[in-house]
């Protein structure tokens, strides 16, 4: 009866020792099973006992960028942009760098506020998406990057306008003329140009720049002829009086007077490139997305529009 007792308690240590312990092929199934899943916590838990246990193993690398997915699909931003920053830093030779630089930049894009906020997660989402296309131009992620630069760009532009708007409103001319001038320096393409460009002109007549005023609605007339500011810019232009220069574009000579005209040394300071949306818009947009939260590149989009400002300034 003794032996039979002894017997018994010593089963569960034998089963014990007959059972395999996980290898690192099986941690990284498990984190690719739960991943696809959609059970991110799981998938990062695995994945890191995968790191943590077999730092060698062939799928370390790969864990490594799924942990900063994983975190970006569960919306915990400054998780995944602290573990894909480790990435681009530990392996700066991966072929994954591309989609890493990509989502660093929709974890902070994914943050961007209202027009009226602040604009740093949209600073940091553009420069991120512009590094993609300067070291990636023919990538799979570079037209989806351009996108959403787009986007930022229209973002950045309409919260300049925001606040050139508060200063006019309050009669502090000088500087509304600065923060319009800024704007279309910075973002002569966005859809909020024409609005500035005219505001810039009203700012100016109000100082009494009755010249410069007259140059900025000449460049209304010549670089937005079919928007609502034309006709307006043409009234202003005829209650002014004042010549205008019709050799030379006027837009540059009136960033130039408010100190927005670019680097002296480079020789195309003088030229302020303005395009309409249309000319610039890519033809790819907000991308379609798989079951697995990643982007299905060359699926059909469309671009994703930022509300249009409201006649009579923004609602703060």
């Amino acid at each position: 009866m003794l032996l039979i007792l002894v017997a018994l308690a010593l089963l569960p240590a034998t089963a014990c020792s007959l059972r395999q312990k996980p290898t690192g092929e099986n941690y990284y199934a498990q984190g690719q099973l739960d991943f696809a899943t959609k059970e991110y916590k799981a998938a990062i838990e695995n994945y890191q006992e995968l790191i943590d246990k077999f730092p060698f193993s062939p799928y370390a690398e790969d864990a490594e960028l799924k942990i900063g997915l994983a975190h970006y699909q569960q919306k915990d931003y400054a998780e995944a942009i602290g573990a894909l920053d480790d990435f681009q830093r530990m392996h700066p030779t991966s072929k994954n760098l591309e989609l890493v630089t990509y989502y660093i930049g929709m974890s902070y894009y994914d943050q961007m506020g209202r027009e009226d906020q602040d604009q740093g997660k949209t600073m940091a989402a553009l420069k991120r998406f512009q590094e993609l296309e300067q070291r990636f131009p023919e990538g799979d992620f570079a037209e989806l990057a351009h996108d959403k630069v787009l986007v930022c760009r229209e973002m950045l532009a309409r919260n300049e306008m925001i606040v050139g708007d508060y200063y006019y409103k309050r009669a502090n001319f000088r500087a509304a003329e600065s923060r319009f001038a800024e704007l279309m320096q910075k973002y002569p393409e966005t859809p909020v140009a024409p609005d500035a460009l005219f505001e810039l002109g009203i700012s100016l007549e109000k100082e009494g720049k009755r010249y410069s005023a007259a140059q900025a609605f000449a460049a209304v007339k010549k670089h937005f002829p079919n928007s609502n500011y034309a006709k307006k810019a043409q009234a202003e232009l005829a209650k002014l009086h004042e010549p205008i220069d019709t050799e030379e574009d006027p837009l540059p000579l009136v960033l130039a007077e408010t100190g927005y005209g670019g680097n002296p040394d480079d020789s195309n300071a003088d030229k302020v490139v303005v395009r309409q949306r249309s000319d610039v818009a890519s033809a790819a947009g907000a991308a379609a997305y798989g079951s697995d939260g990643l982007p299905i590149l060359g699926a059909p989009s469309s671009q994703p529009d930022l509300p249009s400002r409201k006649p009579g300034g923004p609602d703060m």
